[in-house]
């Protein structure tokens, strides 16, 4: 996400950081603006995540190397995303058997694709058209990363005039992924039309642990704010439905928990569990202050 003369421009990686955490978007929205800055470094996990991404990005274009295709890297230098986005239609038109690093950018989006390799289906290119593939760490594709690849496709049938069959996402295990991009692409549409409508007026909502967490560059950020609060999202293994039926008869705090009473009763939540968490809190302040 950033912002340029006053214009906001997003990715896709934007959006699917979106239907992953809504509060991420809030977190990029203020650094766009210059209201809070961007993190200079990663969570150590976070980092982790992204080196291996990295490897593993590398090895499958090492695979498409070794069968001595012609790879045409996009470089992203001084020219930013519009002169790549050139350079990525023309290495399309000539048609290079791989395209590495395709960029693309119009109507206030823009992003780059891992890869475009070329399938010998006619378009308006000539006698071959290309298709997206994309390399994810995971074992198996998200719906997130499925429509990131939606978005490259519809670009790709913007130049080449027909949208490509397929596209292919290259999980952890290296088994390929096939799916149509026709068959998503309402849901993407729909994606990018809630995600407008929140930068619009972002709501104030609070960032609740989620799947992301582990590859978010924020995380220190929203630690802190959970530290801050003494937020009952602390405590080990609590679901947020626990949360808020805990909220809901007024323990708010990992303090307001550990000492509630053993007769306190929550809707829904049985005892033996309501028990388990009461304890968490209590162990973890042993853990901070032993001499207690």
């Amino acid at each position: 996400m950033q912002l340029r003369d006053g214009h906001l421009w997003l990715s896709p990686s934007d959006l699917s950081a979106h239907l992953a955490c809504p509060y991420l978007t809030r977190l990029e929205l203020e650094a766009a603006r210059a209201e809070r800055s961007r993190p200079h470094g990663r969570d150590k996990l976070a980092d982790l995540v992204a080196k291996k991404g990295d490897e593993h990005e590398a090895a499958f274009l090492a695979d498409l190397q070794a069968e001595d295709r012609e790879v045409v890297e996009i470089p992203f230098d001084d020219g930013g995303f519009e002169q790549a986005a050139t350079r990525t239609e023309a290495a399309m038109r000539a048609g290079a058997d791989v395209i590495y690093q395709a960029t693309f950018a119009r109507d206030g989006w823009r992003g780059r694709a891992d890869f475009l390799i070329r399938v010998e289906e006619p378009s308006d290119l000539g006698t071959w058209s290309y298709e997206v593939w994309d390399t994810k760490l995971a074992r198996s594709a998200k719906p997130a990363a499925v429509l990131q690849l939606t978005f490259y496709s519809e670009e790709v049938a913007r130049i080449q005039g027909r949208l490509p069959e397929r596209l292919h996402v290259v999980p952890g295990t290296m088994i390929v992924e096939t799916y149509r991009p026709g068959d998503f692409a309402a849901f993407l549409r729909t994606a990018q039309n809630r995600l407008r409508t929140y930068l619009a007026a972002p709501p104030d909502i609070y960032p609740w642990p989620c799947g992301h967490c582990s590859r978010c560059d924020y995380i220190p950020v929203c630690r802190q704010r959970w530290e801050d609060d003494d937020h009952l999202t602390l405590v080990a293994s609590i679901r947020r439905d626990h949360v808020e039926k805990l909220n809901g008869v007024g323990v708010e705090t990992l303090e307001g928990l550990a000492a509630s009473p053993a007769t306190l009763t929550v809707p829904r939540v049985a005892l033996p569990m309501l028990d388990a968490l009461r304890k968490l809190p209590r162990f973890q302040a042993l853990l901070v202050h032993p001499a207690r």
